[in-house]
């Protein structure tokens, strides 16, 4: 009915796992689109959904897997999921335990995190170049040997070179 209308128009990946017998027994089709795996593959019996889960990531998701074998929860975690075509695809999983047909199940659901993951790292590759443009900067300022003081429009110190920190003191901030 209407949760199944929902399932499939989410952008994440949802899944029910039979725990008692290893089988997917549900998934919607975002699987396909982002990984590249038919629902019904998928959800074929002996399909190892162990063989989807990037080789850094195998031992965190046994983990989960085997809490979930216990009758535990745990929280969401992320890690590498293996697409058909080798791509590695940054994710992130909340699962809770569930039961389906009498049986024991972990319903998933899966967030693709890779845009979140390549935007942190640009982020910290340009905070990194601006750090060494400001060391580069900084290096080129020492070695003028002046004082050297920057104010913005209203006066206020915004930079002072060493020269000038020594001859009047630290005023960074101050009108």
């Amino acid at each position: 009915g209407e949760y199944h209308l929902f399932a499939q128009k989410t952008s994440n990946l949802i899944f029910v796992l039979d725990l008692e017998t290893g089988r997917i027994v549900y998934v919607n089709d975002r699987f396909e689109d982002l990984l590249g795996y038919t629902r019904a593959e998928l959800t074929a019996p002996g399909f190892d959904f162990f063989s989807m889960i990037g080789p850094d990531s195998l031992e965190m998701v046994r983990r989960s897997h085997g809490m979930h074998l216990q009758g535990e929860e745990h929280l969401p975690f992320e890690y590498a999921m293996v697409a058909r075509d080798g791509r590695l695809v940054e994710v992130m999983l909340n699962s809770w335990l569930s039961s389906h047909n009498g049986h024991r199940t972990v319903v998933g659901i899966i967030a693709d995190v890779t845009a979140q993951h390549r935007l942190a790292e640009e982020l910290r590759q340009a905070a990194a170049r601006a750090e060494s443009e400001r060391a580069r900067a900084e290096s080129v300022i020492a070695a003028i040997g002046e004082s050297i003081i920057v104010q913005d429009p209203a006066y206020r110190v915004t930079y002072q070179n060493e020269v000038n920190r020594r001859l009047f003191g630290d005023h960074v901030g101050e009108l």
